[in-house]
């Protein structure tokens, strides 16, 4: 499935490996993580006060409660073209859990730039459909990195362009993303 899968994110991979400047056949053999989750993912690390939550341990990682790599991979199925988009990367990120040595990690452990802006989540979550929690926590983990390194990863910065580039691939391709956060979202206030 790794050739049908990589089929469906050229834009994606092709717009990662040009702005890490590393050949794309690189990013082929990372599935199922999506390129632009794949290019949070290497960045987000610094935005913890503490090294409890780093892309080691994403990967490594088996807590049920964070939802980290080994949970999705238990949880989700590349027949069904199920990809490893920014939106998963939110629960082990941002959500409070515990960790292998039932330690309580989570926000608190966040640079105050990116709690602040992950914040906008927890204050308008009730009133959001399950698409539009997605396309939201993309949006937000995109602007905190980004803001976190000011503005100098161009494709981390919430762009219709790269709104797109992130949701390549996934039932919220071909500016699905886009239009809910534009027409939903933007008429919500949010």
């Amino acid at each position: 499935l790794a050739d049908n899968l990589n089929g469906i994110m050229p834009n994606s991979r092709s717009a990662v490996a040009k702005a890490v400047h590393i050949d794309e056949e690189v990013l082929t053999k990372i599935l199922p993580i999506h390129p632009m989750a794949a290019l949070l993912l290497k960045n987000i690390s610094t935005a913890f006060a503490s090294n409890q939550r780093s892309m080691f341990n994403f990967i490594k990682n088996e807590s049920e409660d964070l939802h980290a790599f080994q949970w999705y991979i238990e949880n989700h199925s590349p027949n069904e073209y199920q990809i490893l988009t920014i939106d998963y990367l939110w629960d082990f990120f941002y959500e409070k859990g515990t960790d292998e040595h039932g330690t309580n990690v989570g926000r608190s452990n966040l640079d105050n730039i990116i709690a602040t802006i992950l914040d906008t989540y927890t204050l308008n979550e009730k009133s959001l459909s399950e698409e539009q929690k997605t396309v939201l926590k993309t949006i937000l983990m995109m602007q905190a990195i980004s803001q976190k390194f000011g503005d100098s990863l161009e494709l981390l910065q919430p762009s219709a362009k790269n709104l797109n580039l992130a949701f390549e691939g996934t039932n919220y391709d071909n500016n699905y993303g886009y239009n809910i956060a534009k027409n939903q979202l933007v008429k919500k206030g949010i």
